[in-house]
């Protein structure tokens, strides 16, 4: 259920947002952002200051900026892990919300710790450094945006009314999309309607299974990251899109453009493409990038294997892509592509939905070789 007491305090902070003097808004929302984070998890406050800590040291000294990345690393590995070893009964809301924001702000920190050392970006002010960390309508749920974009939409930001109405439409299209088609249609009407197939047709289960797990993630995650913008367009705040019809993409590739876009596009600036500079070929360098990309999302055998899993889908298409050449335009080519992919993607799901390696082995056994 929603807490309306939530929905209050966002409609307070954005309405503070705007009788604030244009000059003191950054400074603000970073007010809020304390508020709101220590209201919710003091534990995910106490993070986010070392995070923030560790950030600042990092753009001052080569030495410290080793020691920062370090740290994150080795932060965001613990406070997962943490995570993993939780029973559901200590999994409360704002204890899994911090976790999950420690996890998006560990790219953050990286991104403007490489970014200084390695030239593109000036060493940031505390306060500017801040106030972007501690942006509180993508705490928790992302996107990952970038510094420079968002000192640039402080500066030039402004009640526009097309941001405005785009901030309600995302914000209410994103409620629906998380808490109706996620919570209601996928998973109590879909799911009870698995539950009523004879349990002989294992095979026909163990893929509806999958496909419920890919769609709930999808339309929970999509429709909350939407929330998220959304509540920083209702500041006149411009972010880029988290999602971006991944299911209707013709290749695995393609899809990954469209899937948690700001994760993507942080993973191949800051691993993928160091790895093809440091050994000119793809299929090493993808491997790195969708291993860490598994691991970011749990530091668990089963997601080191999806993480593989993908960088095997991404490294095939590459080859055959590199192949045949350009695809085809037909409708029936285009259809068929964008079947295989879903179903790619799909089967991926019965690796991460399972509890355990031998789980998932038992899930495969019965997709493949189990009633249909």
């Amino acid at each position: 259920m929603i807490d309306g007491r939530w929905i209050l305090a966002v409609a307070v902070a954005v309405a503070i947002h705007w009788i604030t003097p244009h000059r003191h808004r950054a400074r603000v929302n970073l007010a809020v952002g304390v508020v709101l984070l220590t209201a919710a998890s003091p534990v995910g406050a106490a993070a986010l200051v070392g995070a923030t800590t560790i950030a600042f040291l990092g753009t001052r000294g080569a030495r410290a900026s080793r020691t920062a990345i370090a740290l994150v690393t080795i932060a965001t590995a613990f406070v997962l892990a943490k995570l993993l070893a939780m029973d559901s009964a200590e999994r409360d809301v704002a204890t899994v919300a911090t976790l999950l924001g420690f996890a998006y702000t560990a790219p953050r920190v990286a991104h403007v710790v490489i970014d200084v050392r390695s030239g593109r970006l000036r060493p940031p002010s505390l306060l500017a450094l801040c106030s972007y960390l501690w942006y509180w309508p993508l705490l928790v749920i992302g996107p990952i945006h970038r510094f420079p974009d968002h000192e640039r939409e402080f500066r030039r930001h402004r009640a526009d009314p097309a941001v405005l109405a785009q901030g309600v439409e995302r914000v209410v299209v994103g409620l629906f999309t998380a808490v109706v088609i996620a919570n209601i249609v996928v998973s109590r009407w879909f799911g009870d309607w698995i539950d009523g197939i004879d349990p002989e047709r294992a095979g026909l289960v163990s893929a509806l299974r999958s496909v419920e797990y890919g769609a709930n993630l999808y339309a929970a995650f999509a429709g909350w990251s939407a929330v998220a913008i959304g509540i920083a367009n209702l500041q006149g705040i411009r972010v880029l899109p988290n999602f971006h019809r991944p299911f209707l993409q013709r290749n695995i590739a393609d899809f990954w453009r469209g899937w948690h876009i700001s994760l993507t596009r942080w993973a191949t600036d800051y691993l993928y493409r160091p790895a093809m500079a440091q050994w000119r070929r793809h299929v090493p360098a993808i491997t790195v990038t969708m291993v860490a990309i598994g691991l970011w999302h749990e530091l668990t055998a089963r997601y080191l294997i999806w993480g593989a899993y993908h960088a095997a889908g991404l490294a095939i298409h590459r080859a055959y892509a590199d192949r045949r050449g350009p695809a085809r335009a037909g409708l029936v080519s285009r259809g068929a592509a964008t079947l295989l992919t879903v179903a790619f993607v799909m089967a991926g799901f019965t690796i991460t939905r399972a509890a355990s390696v031998d789980v998932m082995l038992d899930e495969f056994r019965d997709l493949f070789v189990g009633g249909w």
